[in-house]
């Protein structure tokens, strides 16, 4: 008998947990959940993106999907000022550098707990290790590259430039005012940094110390500053939009901007370019080196509810699969996330990507320490600066070293 209740009372205590569990479960598909997904995706992105949203919608009717999009920096304050208030999005979609500040400020969890070892595991290491920090993982990287390379206009110059003084060269012919050799984001420190790592710089030493005030810097600022006054290479002024409409109208011999930006030129009518490698410095014979990363999503500190979390799981599980992944790294023009994905033949035989592939191998994957905020918030003002001439190089590094150090000391004591 007491077999018998023993057996009654197990057998009672497991249905109920299997109910409870289905329960759960049959809850969080049938309740109606939206994700708000605030982004900072190119406009080339959107169209794909959103059909494969809509797809992802019809197979999961219980969920929407809500997309805002803002610029970069408009991103990274609007996204803190709402976590911080107990409101904003359930998820941010952004380049890696933001993992450092978001994660400093709790305003992002660790992914790890969520999707588990498992889902991870159908992800490219190299690409992990952009999303990584302290042993966890911040991110469900979508695309991985985010570099800067060189693009061409084959009417203009005949083949592409393998050097900077081949630019230079460019500049006697085309420097009407109209026309230029080169341009890119000029004082913008993300198009910087290659030109510093050509010069043998980095902006951290293998301590983790911010390192602004070297002689390399001093040389990677005096050649950008040549570039512009010496041998009026570049416009006067060019921010991003600038640069791209220049090239676009074929008023430039050369562009330096990211792999993002490539198919976009496939479709203006007339412009003939081709992409390569960012030129070597000649001085050093070393390739600059931009900086790589990928692009994924994190998600709020602010996300409880468990429904939610699964719906969000089950978005996660989407973007993964193997044909939405072929999708977007097309319409990103960078390699996918996940292994499978970069198997594709058709990415493979994609020659944008190839080139975002080959541009990585001469590049260094961008720091994701909180510290980074710092150092890109400090070399801004003092490459304007240099770039307007009101600061020579060594007075400009020097101060940009200051403001690392400082804004760096402010983050950990926030």
């Amino acid at each position: 008998m007491k077999k018998f209740l023993t057996f009654l009372l197990c057998f009672t205590f497991l249905v109920s947990l299997f109910t409870g569990c289905s329960s759960t479960s049959q809850k969080s598909t049938q309740q109606q959940v939206t994700i708000n997904i605030w982004e900072q995706m190119e406009e080339n992105v959107d169209k794909t993106f959103d059909e494969l949203v809509k797809k992802f919608e019809e197979q999961n009717p219980n969920i929407k999907i809500k997309r805002v999009h803002y610029k970069t920096e408009d991103l990274r304050n609007q996204f803190q000022t709402a976590v911080l208030s107990g409101q904003g999005p359930e998820l941010i979609f952004g380049p890696n550098d933001n993992i450092g500040p978001m994660s400093l400020g709790n305003l992002i969890f660790p992914l790890d707990d969520l999707l588990g070892s498992e889902y991870f595991q159908k992800y490219d290491s190299q690409v992990l290790d952009t999303v990584k920090l302290d042993g966890k993982i911040w991110a469900v990287p979508l695309v991985n590259g985010n570099n800067i390379s060189m693009l061409y206009n084959k009417k203009l110059v005949s083949r592409a430039p393998e050097k900077f003084s081949e630019i230079i060269e460019l500049a006697k012919k085309y420097n009407d005012g109209k026309t230029f050799a080169l341009v890119y984001f000029l004082n913008e420190p993300y198009w910087f940094v290659p030109f510093l790592g050509g010069f043998g710089g980095k902006v951290f030493d293998d301590k983790g110390n911010i390192t602004l005030n070297t002689p390399e810097m001093i040389k990677a600022l005096k050649f950008v500053q040549d570039l512009k006054f010496k041998y009026k290479a570049v416009p006067k002024d060019a921010d991003y939009n600038v640069a791209d409409t220049l090239f676009k109208e074929g008023k430039a011999a050369v562009l330096l901007n990211g792999a993002w930006s490539f198919t976009s030129y496939t479709q203006v009518n007339g412009l003939d370019f081709d992409v390569a490698l960012f030129p070597k410095i000649d001085e050093t014979g070393n390739y600059c080196l931009p900086y790589y990363g990928s692009k994924g999503f994190s998600v709020s500190a602010n996300v409880k509810d468990e429904v939610v979390k699964d719906a969000i799981k089950r978005f996660f599980d989407y973007i993964a699969q193997k044909d939405v992944q072929v999708k977007l790294s097309k319409a990103f023009a960078q390699m996918p996330a996940t292994k499978e994905a970069l198997e594709d033949p058709e990415i493979k035989a994609d020659k944008f990507i190839k080139m975002s592939m080959e541009q990585m191998r001469h590049g260094v994957a961008m720091p994701i320490r909180a510290e980074m905020r710092a150092v890109w918030d400090a070399i801004r003002p003092e490459l304007e600066n240099v770039m307007a001439g009101k600061k020579t190089p060594e007075v400009a590094a020097k101060d940009m070293q200051t403001k690392a150090e400082e804004l760096a000391k402010s983050l950990t004591k926030q």
